[in-house]
């Protein structure tokens, strides 16, 4: 399905040789951020090269392909984004995978997780590069429980969320608009999902052993993707050119959206207080446009 939109897309671009074409090449590191001694989480891949490919013209919706790529080569995340007018469709989906270790009631192990994510958007204020509408997200996260005395690792905590979709792409914007000339600004680009979610433990075996697998919890709070850099653009009546550089971050917070959870003592149950995930690292692209 990837493939066949990849080159559903730049088959409509080669057929429409007067539509603005829009390419972008970057690098970004990943990294976990550490959140506590428990449990040690490693992505198993930490670089990865960025590409985009877009075009607009008298042909709508316009395109957008987005696509990160490990030092193998491999594709570790993949979008599509449809503009038409004030409207605003993706499709995003992604890989996060590495491994656990030094938890001494659960043995050293590895996680090949995905996310698929949905937004359907209108742009909401004039001038504005923001777009806000219908978001929905599912993603799996490893996890470390808290049971009895005693700690259970759930390397496949599967999460839904549904909620306000938010998609903001200040670059994009600034290199399909009509300004001129010269611009040196800090940017903040945004893909997330705001809303309730449903968190269900997996089938893994230590879960499993205890006979807590399959529990689920009401939760609510935000996944996406976020980042914040600085950018020098220029533009005339042939060509687009930006160069930013950034830091960026993948996180999933969310807590209990039943407030006693939040407090919870119960050592004999499995419980889900709060879950956050913080994956981060700079980043850099080149954006051009003709």
């Amino acid at each position: 399905m990837t493939k066949f939109f990849l080159l559903l897309s730049l088959g409509l671009a080669s057929s429409v040789s007067y539509a603005q074409q829009y390419f972008s090449f970057g690098l970004k590191e990943n990294s976990w951020l550490k959140q506590s001694d428990e449990q040690k989480y490693a992505l198993d891949h930490s670089q990865y090269q960025t590409f985009q490919y877009g075009y607009s013209g008298p042909i709508k919706p316009a395109v957008l392909v987005d696509v990160s790529l490990d030092k193998d080569k491999e594709v570790r995340e993949f979008s599509i984004s449809y503009v038409w007018q004030e409207h605003f469709f993706q499709i995003d989906q992604g890989v996060i995978a590495g491994t656990t270790s030094g938890n001494s009631d659960n043995a050293d192990g590895t996680f090949f997780n995905t996310y698929k994510q949905l937004l359907i958007l209108k742009k909401r204020f004039k001038g504005s590069s923001v777009m806000l509408g219908t978001g929905y997200r599912t993603s799996e996260v490893p996890h470390l429980f808290k049971y009895s005395n005693q700690t259970l690792q759930d390397d496949a905590l599967k999460i839904t969320t549904f909620g306000v979709g938010i998609y903001n792409d200040p670059i994009y914007h600034y290199i399909h608009s009509d300004e001129q000339g010269e611009r040196k600004d800090w940017y903040f680009s945004t893909s997330a999902v705001l809303g309730l979610s449903q968190a269900t433990a997996s089938n893994a075996n230590a879960l499993s052993n205890k006979g807590v697998n399959g529990e689920s919890w009401l939760l609510y709070g935000a996944q996406g993707n976020y980042e914040l850099g600085y950018f020098y653009g220029f533009k005339n009546e042939n060509y687009s050119l930006a160069v930013n550089i950034g830091y960026q971050v993948q996180s999933d917070f969310l807590l209990s959206a039943r407030p006693f959870d939040l407090f919870d003592s119960t050592n004999n149950e499995l419980s889900l207080s709060s879950l956050k995930r913080i994956t981060h690292g700079p980043s850099a692209r080149i954006n051009y446009a003709f």
